[in-house]
C-alpha cells in the first residue's frame, strides 16, 4: 500500500542533487569546529566520558545504578546504547578514558576522539536541515530552487550549537538533526516516517517530550482519522489531510499492464480500487496499528533489556529527577527566570518592611531561598511569591500549546508543521520545569531550517529568527566563562547575527521579485507557478478574487506593493530579473525589524557593558550572580516576544497553507532543479 511509501527516495534526489554545496558546507564547518578542540570544555564533557566508561565496563543491570562519578547515567536507553557504541572506538584510541573514576580524565586524546565524534555525527544535522529546507521549498516558485541552501545552511551553522556543543561540549546538533528529519517527514506527508524519526529521537533525548502532543495529534488527525475526512463522508478532502494514496503510484497488475499496452488506454489498478473500497474504520485501524508498531518496536528495543534486568522503576527516577528544582543554576530565560527575579526583588523589599506579614513571610523564607541566586542546583523556595510545582508547569505549558494542538486537531497543516514543533518547544521552553538554556537550540534550528515560501511569512519569518537568535545565543554566553572564549563566542554570536540578516534580506528579495514576475505574467495571459497554484483551492475549484493567490489577494497586493522600490523601472516582469554580476534582485529598501525590536537588539550593548565591564567595578565580589540575572531576565523578555511570533507565524502559514495548492508528490528532478 502506498501508506508504507518512504520518503528516502525525494530526500536522497535532494541530497545527491546537493552533494557538491553539502559538502562544502560540511567540510568548512568542520574546520572551523577542529579549530575550536583546544578550547574549554564543560563538566559535560566529563559526563560523556563516564557514560562511555559506565556502559563499557559494567554489565547491564548496574548502568543506572552506578555512582561512582557524581555525574551518573540520566539519558533514555538509546543514548546509553549510543554511548556503548562510542566507547568501541574510545577503546582503540586511549583505553584509559574508559575507567571509572570519580576524578575527571582529559587526556590530548580523549578529548580530540570525543571532539570528533560531535563533528563526525553533524552530518545528521546537515541531511535534517538540508532535508526540512528542500521539503518547505516545495511551495516556493521553481526559480528560487538555488536558494534552498540559506535555510539549511543558517541551521547547520547556528552558533549556539557552535559554541554549545564544539566548545561546551555536547550533542545537540545530532539530536536536532532527528528532529528536523520527523518534522521534513511530516511535511513532505511520510507518516510512518516521522513517527519513526520521533520515537527514536524520545528514545536518545526525553527532553524532546515538548513534541509528543503535536506529533501524536498531527499523526492522528492527519493520518488515522484521514479516511473518515474523505468525499466518501461528503467532505471535500483538504490538502493537509489528503492520504498518500491519493498521490502517491500504485502500479497495475500484470494482466491490466498487457490490456493497457494493447489498447492505448490507461491501466487501471486494482489496488486503489480496493483501497477505495475498503471499510474506512479498517484503514483507520490499520493505520494506527502501523504507527503504534513503529513505536512500540523502537522502544522495545531500546527499554526491553533494562526492563528485562528490573532497571526500570531507577531508570524513571533518573529520568524524572523533579528535586531538582523549578529553575537551573544558570536561570534559563524563560517565564520563571522573570518570575524568580521578581520574588527577589520583592523579598528585598520586604526586608525594609512595607507591611507586618509580607515581612513576616520574606524574613521566613528568604534564607532558605538563597540558593536560587547562589548558582546552586536544588529545589528553590519563593520568598514572596506562590510556590511552584511540577505539575503545575506541565499544566501551563499544555496551555500555552493550546492554540496549535486544537488547531492541528481540527486542520491538520503539513505547511505549518515545522513552525507548529517550534512554537511548542518555545512554550515548553518558558513554562517548562528545571529548563536549561541551552533547550532554546532546537526550536531556533527548526525555524532556521523551514523557512516560509510566501513574501508574507517571510519577512515575518526574518524577524523572528532575527530576534530569536540574538536573545538564545547570548543566553548561551555565560556557559562560556573564560578569558580564553570572551572575544570568540561574542565574534561568532555576532557574525552569525549579520551573515543572518544579509541572507534573509536576499531571500526575501529574491521573493517579493518572484511573485512580482508571476503576477505580471498572470495578468498577462502567460501564467505562472505561482498563478498556477493560486486557482485551486480546496474543493478544486477556480480562486475567487478574494482568495490569497487571486489576483486581488495578499500575494498579488503585496507583489504589488513592492514592485516599485525593487526596481523603479519597468514592469513587474521586468523587477524581477537579476542583477547579471550577482544573481541577485536590486536589494529593495527592506527594513526586516520594527524600532521597538531593533532598540531591544540596541540593548544588549549596556547589557554587555554592565554583565562584562562594569559590574566588577561596582560590586566587586558581592553579588557574584547578579550578571546572571540580568541576563536571563533581558533575554528571557525576548523569547516571549518571539513565542508570540511563532504563533502569528503558524497561524499565517497554516492558512496560507489551507488555501494555496500544495505541490504533492512533486518528482525528485524538481527538488533537485
Amino acid at each position: 500500500s502506498s501508506v508504507f511509501s518512504h520518503p528516502w527516495p525525494a530526500m536522497a534526489a535532494t541530497i545527491v542533487g546537493d552533494a557538491r554545496t553539502m559538502a562544502m558546507l560540511y567540510l568548512g564547518a568542520a574546520g572551523l569546529k577542529l579549530l575550536l578542540q583546544p578550547a574549554y570544555h564543560s563538566t559535560d564533557f566529563e559526563v560523556h566520558r563516564n557514560w562511555m566508561a559506565v556502559t563499557s565496563s559494567l554489565p547491564l543491570r548496574e548502568w543506572y545504578f552506578d555512582e561512582t562519578s557524581e555525574w551518573t547515567l540520566d539519558y533514555p536507553p538509546l543514548f546509553a546504547w549510543l554511548e556503548r557504541l562510542l566507547a568501541v572506538g574510545a577503546g582503540y584510541v586511549e583505553p584509559a578514558m574508559l575507567t571509572l573514576s570519580a576524578t575527571p580524565y582529559a587526556s590530548s586524546a580523549t578529548v580530540a576522539y570525543q571532539r570528533s565524534t560531535v563533528i563526525a555525527m553533524d552530518i545528521v544535522l546537515l541531511v535534517g536541515a538540508t532535508s526540512l529546507a528542500a521539503a518547505t521549498a516545495r511551495w516556493a516558485p521553481p526559480s528560487l530552487s538555488r536558494i534552498r541552501i540559506i535555510p539549511a545552511a543558517l541551521a547547520f551553522l547556528d552558533a549556539g550549537l557552535l559554541l554549545v556543543d564544539h566548545v561546551h561540549f555536547q550533542y545537540n546538533g545530532f539530536l536536532s538533526g532527528l528532529l528536523l528529519l520527523a518534522v521534513a517527514s511530516l511535511t513532505t506527508h511520510h507518516p510512518l516516517a516521522a513517527a519513526a524519526w520521533f520515537a527514536l529521537l524520545l528514545n536518545l533525548k526525553h527532553l524532546f517530550l515538548f513534541a509528543a502532543p503535536f506529533f501524536f495529534l498531527h499523526l492522528l488527525s492527519g493520518h488515522v482519522l484521514q479516511p473518515f475526512r474523505q468525499d466518501g463522508m461528503g467532505t471535500p478532502q483538504t490538502h493537509a489531510c489528503q492520504s498518500s494514496a491519493a498521490h502517491a503510484p500504485v502500479l497495475p497488475s500484470r494482466a491490466d499492464a498487457a490490456a493497457s499496452a494493447e489498447t492505448g488506454t490507461a491501466a487501471p489498478s486494482r489496488t486503489a480500487a480496493a483501497a477505495a473500497h475498503r471499510p474506512r474504520w479498517r484503514r483507520a485501524s490499520v493505520r494506527l496499528l502501523s504507527l503504534a508498531g513503529i513505536v512500540v518496536a523502537i522502544s522495545s528495543l531500546s527499554f526491553g533489556p533494562l526492563v528485562a534486568v528490573g532497571q526500570l522503576p531507577q531508570l524513571l527516577r533518573r529520568l524524572f529527577p523533579f528535586e531538582r528544582g523549578l529553575v537551573h543554576a544558570y536561570w534559563a530565560p524563560n517565564l520563571w527566570a522573570l518570575y524568580t527575579a521578581a520574588d527577589k526583588a520583592l523579598a528585598f523589599a520586604a526586608r525594609r518592611p512595607v507591611s507586618p506579614a509580607l515581612a513576616s513571610r520574606a524574613g521566613a523564607a528568604v534564607a532558605s531561598s538563597s540558593g536560587a541566586t547562589a548558582g546552586l542546583v536544588g529545589v528553590t523556595a519563593m520568598a514572596v511569591l506562590p510556590q511552584i510545582q511540577p505539575g503545575h508547569t506541565a499544566l501551563l505549558v499544555l496551555l500555552l500549546q493550546a492554540p496549535v494542538l486544537v488547531g492541528t486537531c481540527r486542520r491538520p497543516s503539513r505547511r505549518a508543521a515545522a513552525t507548529a514543533v517550534a512554537y511548542c518547544g518555545l512554550a515548553a521552553f518558558l513554562a517548562g520545569w528545571h529548563v536549561h538554556e541551552k533547550a532554546i537550540l532546537p526550536p531556533l534550528v527548526l525555524l532556521a531550517a523551514a523557512a516560509p515560501a510566501d513574501s508574507t511569512g517571510a519577512r515575518l519569518h526574518a524577524r523572528l529568527l532575527l530576534l530569536l537568535s540574538a536573545a538564545g545565543h547570548y543566553a548561551q554566553l555565560p556557559l562560556l566563562y573564560q578569558p580564553a572564549e570572551y572575544a570568540l563566542s561574542r565574534a561568532l554570536v555576532l557574525l552569525y547575527f549579520i551573515c543572518a540578516r544579509d541572507a534573509l534580506r536576499d531571500r526575501l528579495c529574491w521573493l517579493v521579485a518572484a511573485e512580482g514576475a508571476g503576477q505580471a505574467g498572470a495578468n498577462g495571459g502567460a501564467g505562472s507557478a505561482i498563478h498556477t497554484r493560486a486557482i485551486h483551492t480546496r474543493g478544486g475549484g477556480d480562486a475567487p478574487a478574494g482568495d490569497v493567490g487571486g489576483s486581488h489577494g495578499p500575494v498579488a497586493r503585496e507583489a504589488s506593493r513592492r514592485e516599485q522600490p525593487l526596481s523603479g523601472r519597468g514592469d513587474g516582469a521586468a523587477e524581477a530579473r537579476p542583477d547579471t554580476r550577482t544573481g541577485i534582485p536590486p536589494r529593495a529598501d527592506e527594513t526586516l525589524l520594527r524600532w521597538w525590536e531593533a532598540a531591544y537588539l540596541a540593548g544588549f550593548l549596556p547589557l554587555e557593558a554592565f554583565t562584562s565591564a562594569l559590574h566588577p567595578l561596582l560590586f566587586g565580589a558581592r553579588l557574584p550572580f547578579l550578571p546572571l540575572l540580568c541576563t536571563s531576565a533581558y533575554c528571557a523578555v525576548g523569547v516571549h516576544y518571539c513565542a508570540a511570533l511563532s504563533l502569528a507565524l503558524w497561524r499565517q502559514q497554516r492558512q496560507l497553507g489551507d488555501r494555496l495548492a500544495e505541490p504533492i508528490g512533486a518528482p525528485a528532478a524538481q527538488l533537485v532543479k
